[in-house]
């Protein structure tokens, strides 16, 4: 394994002042008056948000997550990004002890972060079944996220992203490595495969936004379409789309696309807000998935402790990128793996993937949501397996 001279470990530290903070300005939340009757209809309820208020103050341990979080191997490391400067990079990163393991970056979206990978990290490192693929795993903060730098410069997008997730495999002696990704990871991990298809050699997704196909360029499938050729998994994904699309779900969309700043300003001293803000998600984009106050919190936290605003921003950032303007085409030849969860906020048919990505496997389940590392572990680890045992094969030098 090759060592770069910028690497250094890393612990997560939280200083008991910033803690001190944190605890004042949670006893000092003000809440508005709520609707009568209202639920989820008109965002998180008022009485949810007190409930979590009350077990952050009196029951969360932040300092009991945070040695758990630090039981596992962690790094910084500089990268250089054209037009952006030294950036550091931090990353969890659990090697195997299998000789044949295959490298493996997970990418995670917001509001996630690196530590969604938590549960898959075991199956994915050592399976108990030798015929089993294993992975050296690294899950890093995207930049902007979690514990990496926050970009100062306005451009930071999508391709930036992956160019600094590329140098951070090639820096810790990955020349050649796989990735996985969901939401924003699921864009930089396709980015990857367009821009270093030399070194990442498959990716998995279990996100992928697809349009249609066009009558012009895809005129049977086209054909398909229009006389209702879809299974009835596929008809519940695409209303599971319109849904998303167009409901209510994507104001925050607009206005972290738009104006993040104004929002950052608000999350960034309300940690009350940005429980609502985070939690409204959690709640909606699963598949009645039971969050402990432990995991919704934890969420937040890490969205807490480094600043909300990069989470935020990058939605400014990357809607001009070609994969978001033209409904997900951005074609390159490595293969890709996807896994279609029925409660994911886009669950496209699988002829709209192939559309506009090289799919080589394709698994629908019928359980499931957007979070699905932390949802249904077991089920995303096997499909990484089964997916990269047969895309990597011959192709990734371990």
């Amino acid at each position: 394994m090759e060592s770069h001279s910028t690497l250094r470990p890393f612990k997560i530290n939280v200083s008991n002042e910033e803690l001190t903070i944190l605890k004042k300005k949670l006893e000092l939340s003000r809440f508005p008056k709520a609707v009568e009757g209202a639920g989820w209809e008109y965002g998180v309820p008022i009485d949810e948000v007190k409930r979590l208020q009350t077990y952050w103050l009196e029951k969360f341990n932040w300092r009991k997550i945070e040695k758990r979080i630090n039981q596992y191997p962690q790094f910084l490391q500089s990268v250089q990004v054209k037009d952006h400067g030294e950036l550091d990079i931090h990353f969890l990163h659990k090697r195997s002890s299998r000789d044949d393991a295959i490298p493996l970056i997970f990418l995670h979206g917001w509001p996630g972060n690196f530590w969604e990978v938590e549960k898959i990290l075991d199956g994915l490192t050592g399976p108990t079944d030798t015929s089993h693929q294993a992975f050296h795993v690294v899950s890093a903060s995207l930049p902007g996220f979690g514990f990496s730098s926050h970009p100062s410069k306005a451009g930071f997008g999508i391709p930036q992203m992956a160019d600094a997730m590329n140098q951070l495999m090639l820096s810790i002696g990955y020349v050649e490595y796989v990735a996985q990704g969901g939401d924003i990871g699921s864009f930089v991990a396709r980015r990857l495969a367009y821009h270093y298809p030399m070194h990442c050699k498959a990716i998995h997704l279990n996100f992928l936004i697809a349009s249609p196909p066009s009558l012009i360029w895809n005129p049977i499938l086209w054909l398909q379409d229009h006389v209702g050729w879809f299974s009835k998994s596929e008809w519940a994904g695409i209303e599971r789309t319109k849904w998303y699309f167009q409901g209510n779900e994507m104001g925050y969309v607009r206005i972290q696309g738009t104006k993040p700043h104004t929002l950052a300003v608000g999350l960034g001293d309300s940690p009350i807000g940005l429980l609502a803000w985070i939690y409204e998600k959690l709640h909606s984009w699963v598949d009645g998935y039971d969050w402990s106050e432990d995991e919704i919190l934890t969420f937040v936290m890490v969205h807490w402790l480094s600043g909300p605003e990069g989470g935020v921003r990058v939605y400014k950032e990357f809607q001009l990128s070609p994969e978001i303007l033209t409904g997900g085409r951005l074609w390159s030849s490595v293969p890709v793996g996807l896994s279609t969860f029925p409660k994911e906020v886009f669950a496209v048919p699988g002829r709209w993937a192939k559309n506009v990505a090289n799919i080589k496997w394709h698994k629908r389940h019928d359980i499931g949501g957007h979070f699905p590392a932390i949802e249904v572990p077991e089920l995303l680890v096997d499909d990484i397996r089964q997916y990269f045992r047969k895309a990597v094969k011959g192709c990734v030098k371990v």
